[in-house]
């Protein structure tokens, strides 16, 4: 056999890593497992790859170690691996499903069949976390009765270079080890301290996981980015003066899918305690439950007016169950003041508002109420039953000089708009799916 350097061995075995996209997310219903098929032959590969030799293990180790996606029962082994530090620092992407913290009760023969981890070892590889030893002896109680909630635990506290974190729940997190444990992190500041982005899905039936509740993961200073699923704003103002108190100066970006919003407050929270945040993406309404549609969206309006002028990138869109075209809802209103935004999506009745009849808006309102900074612009949930005024309205924007960095408009509904002869010159239009799209020539339409 062919003797590469390492580094040859390390380049090819780089092919194999396993890094989840940043915006990944799924649930139990939709993608039961956090990697593709691909990326679990990947994964299995690399496993034979550092059994080969010793030269090939240390080649292919950085990689195998990248992303951790725990099963659903403890895995003890892997606990043991990721006591020795040099290994836990690999450590970049940390995916965990569901758990309870119910420990005893997750316990099986064979978790048992296992070494048995020794508290000192244990305490070796934690003791300079801050943790007091109660909390660390009920962690390895914990593990000994094959707790997911202490092997979690244990594992946030080991991995030191920890990038993203990919949690589901169906618990009290602040109940649990990991959140008691992470308590105690984000007053220590001893782990975690790498950690820019976390996404959180709840996969409880009957209610949404409540955002306060990971307040202490939501203050971690590397942070830069949240998505959540399935999440509650409701009680986020409870805590407001709490965060309010030590704003985040690192978060940059908040994505909410099918989330429950309390507009009133939680949207002026979120703003005002992340004052450098570019990205803020909502859509309200749960999975499972039917919220009522926003009424009025002009306190949204001013609230942005006021705490988002420093956005880039802006959702605000509402779950597709109300298509109700008769109810009356205030329109956020005028967006000039958001003279850096590039990327703008909103439900269609917060543009225009839900009004009893069809769009009488002036011909010249989507240029009165946008930026001229607008790069993109998508309006959703399209439920105009006479859409002529609504093509007059986009063809005078694009045609307005002002919005000379607009390059694509696509708007979502099931009518049809713009003949190829009522384009103006130098766009074009393209049909995807259910989204009808205007895009300049010359350009690429990357389906944002």
């Amino acid at each position: 056999m062919v003797h590469l350097p390492l580094e040859l061995l390390s380049h090819i075995c780089s092919y194999l890593a396993i890094t989840p996209p940043s915006d990944a997310i799924w649930d139990d219903d939709n993608v039961p497992e956090p990697l593709s098929a691909a990326e679990r032959f990947n994964l299995s590969t690399m496993l034979s790859v550092s059994l080969a030799n010793l030269s090939l293990h240390y080649a292919v180790k950085p990689y195998l170690y990248r992303t951790i996606t725990p099963p659903l029962r403890v895995t003890k082994s892997l606990l043991r691996t990721l006591l020795v530090p040099s290994t836990a620092s690999l450590v970049q992407n940390l995916a965990t499903k569901a758990w309870t913290n119910e420990g005893a009760q997750s316990a099986s023969l064979e978790h048992e069949s296992l070494p048995h981890i020794d508290y000192s070892s244990m305490v070796v590889a934690i003791s300079d976390k801050g943790l007091p030893e109660p909390l660390m002896k009920e962690i390895h109680q914990g593990i000994d009765q094959g707790s997911q909630d202490a092997l979690y635990a244990t594992l946030l506290l080991l991995c030191t270079n920890l990038r993203v974190w990919m949690a589901t729940f169906n618990a009290n997190f602040r109940g649990t080890l990991v959140g008691r444990t992470i308590q105690h992190i984000s007053s220590s500041n001893t782990a975690l301290q790498h950690l820019q982005q976390v996404n959180i899905i709840c996969s409880c039936d009957d209610r949404p996981f409540p955002l306060h509740g990971m307040r202490d993961v939501l203050q971690l200073p590397s942070l830069r980015k949240i998505r959540g699923y399935n999440v509650d704003l409701y009680h986020l103002n409870h805590f407001e003066e709490l965060m309010l108190s030590s704003p985040h100066p690192n978060l940059k970006e908040i994505c909410l899918e099918r989330s429950f919003v309390a507009w009133e407050r939680s949207m002026e929270t979120l703003l005002r305690v992340n004052p450098g945040l570019e990205t803020l993406s909502i859509e309200n309404g749960g999975p499972n439950t039917n919220e009522e549609a926003i009424d009025d969206y002009s306190y949204i309006g001013e609230t942005l007016r006021q705490h988002g002028t420093n956005l880039l990138s802006l959702e605000i869109l509402r779950s597709d169950f109300d298509e109700d075209e008769t109810q009356w809802r205030e329109p956020l209103g005028s967006l000039m003041a958001l003279s850096s935004l590039q990327k703008l999506a909103l439900s269609y009745d917060a543009l225009y508002g839900g009004e009893p009849q069809s769009n009488t808006r002036p011909k010249t309102w989507l240029q009165d109420i946008l930026p001229p900074s607008l790069e993109s612009l998508n309006i959703c949930h399209v439920v105009d039953a006479k859409p002529k005024r609504l093509d007059e309205q986009v063809k005078a924007l694009i045609e307005d000089k002002r919005f000379q960095k607009l390059s694509c408009v696509r708007i979502y509904s099931e009518a049809t708009y713009f003949l190829e002869d009522d384009v103006p010159d130098g766009w074009q239009v393209l049909g995807k799916g259910l989204a009808f799209v205007i895009s300049k020539i010359g350009t690429s339409d990357e389906g944002e």
